[in-house]
C-alpha cells in the first residue's frame, strides 16, 4: 500500500509539474529565442580563446606560445605568421536554490508560499529549456536536503520541477547561512543562481551569499505573503510558527499592535533588500497571496537574466 501511495504521489507531482511548465511557457515569461545573456548554452560568449568555432585571424605577436593556433596556409600566403582565434563557448549553468522549510507552507490566499516558489522555479526552467541551458537544483532548509544535478531539455526540467513539488513546503527551520555555504561549495563552474525563499531566517547569511556572488550571478527571489506585512482586525487570534511550533495569542483589534506589526515588517523588508544588495545579488519579491501580481515579477526575474 505504501508503494501505491508513493507511486500515486509521484504521478500527481509529475502531472502538476507538466501543468506548471506549460503555464510558464504560455505566459511567455521566458524569452522567445536564445539571446546573449548571463548564461550560455545556446548563447555564444563574448570571450575569445581556444574554443570550437573560428572567429578571426590576427598577426602573430611575440610571446604567443601556442603554435597549434598558427594558420600555416595563411602564413605562407601572406608571408608573415598569423594565428587563428576562436569564439569560446563557455558553458555556464542555471542553479535553482529552493527553500523547502516549514515557513513556506504558510499562505493566506489560494496558494501557500511554496506553490508560488514552485511557479518561480517553473518560469526559470522554461527559460532555461528555451535557451538550451543546463539547469540543476538544491532543496534547502536547515542545510541542503536534496539536489538535482544540472541537465538540459524539457524532460529534465519536468523531473526537477516534480522533485520541487515533492518537497513542498517541507518542515524544519530555515538556515540560509549553512545552506548557501554548502551550495557555494557544490555548485561547480560559473553559473546563474536563483535563490527562492521567503527569507524567514535570522542567520548571518551575508558572508556565504557574498561567496556565492563572487563566482556566480545571483538573484534572490523573496516569496512573501501579505499577512506577513499587515494584520487584519479580526480580534483575538492564535498564531503558530510553522518552523518552531511556538504559539502566540495576539489581539488584532488593537490598532497600535497592527501599526507596530506593519512597521516592523517594512523595516525587515528594507533590511533584507539591503543585505542582499550589499552582497552583490539582484533582488526581486513576489506576493504569494495575489496571483495577479505574480506574472510581472517573474517576467522581470527571468528576462533580467536572459536579456
Amino acid at each position: 500500500m505504501s508503494g501505491d501511495r508513493g507511486a500515486g504521489a509521484a504521478a500527481t507531482h509529475a502531472a502538476r509539474a507538466a501543468a506548471m511548465l506549460r503555464a510558464a511557457e504560455r505566459a511567455e515569461i521566458s524569452p522567445r529565442r536564445p539571446v546573449d545573456g548571463i548564461v550560455a548554452g545556446a548563447h555564444r560568449s563574448a570571450f575569445r580563446g581556444r574554443g570550437v568555432e573560428f572567429a578571426d585571424l590576427r598577426e602573430y605577436r611575440p610571446g604567443d606560445d601556442d603554435v597549434r593556433a598558427i594558420d600555416w596556409n595563411v602564413t605562407a600566403r601572406l608571408g608573415s605568421p598569423h594565428v587563428r582565434e576562436f569564439a569560446e563557448d563557455r558553458e555556464t549553468r542555471v542553479y535553482i536554490v529552493l527553500d523547502v522549510s516549514g515557513s513556506c507552507s504558510f499562505g493566506s490566499g489560494r496558494a501557500p508560499k511554496a506553490a508560488r516558489a514552485a511557479e518561480a522555479a517553473a518560469a526559470i526552467l522554461a527559460a532555461a529549456v528555451r535557451a538550451n541551458d543546463a539547469a540543476g537544483a538544491f532543496f534547502v532548509a536547515g542545510s541542503v536536503r536534496g539536489r538535482v544535478p544540472p541537465g538540459r531539455g524539457r524532460r529534465h526540467a519536468l523531473r526537477l520541477l516534480a522533485a520541487a513539488l515533492a518537497f513542498g513546503g517541507g518542515e524544519g527551520r530555515t538556515d540560509l547561512a549553512a545552506s548557501l555555504a554548502r551550495v557555494a561549495s557544490m555548485a561547480r563552474g560559473r553559473g546563474s543562481v536563483f535563490v527562492i525563499s521567503d527569507l524567514e531566517d535570522d542567520t548571518e547569511y551575508d558572508r556565504p551569499l557574498r561567496l556565492l556572488c563572487a563566482r556566480h550571478d545571483v538573484t534572490v527571489v523573496r516569496v512573501h505573503d501579505r499577512r506577513e506585512r499587515e494584520m487584519p482586525d479580526v480580534g483575538l487570534i492564535e498564531l503558530e510558527d510553522a518552523e518552531t511550533g511556538e504559539h502566540l495569542t495576539v489581539d488584532t483589534s488593537d490598532a497600535q499592535f497592527r501599526r507596530r506589526y506593519a512597521e516592523e515588517a517594512a523595516a525587515r523588508e528594507a533590511s533584507v533588500s539591503g543585505r542582499i544588495a550589499r552582497a552583490g545579488a539582484a533582488y526581486a519579491a513576489m506576493d504569494a497571496g495575489d496571483a495577479r501580481r505574480t506574472a510581472a515579477p517573474l517576467r522581470r526575474i527571468v528576462r533580467g537574466r536572459w536579456t
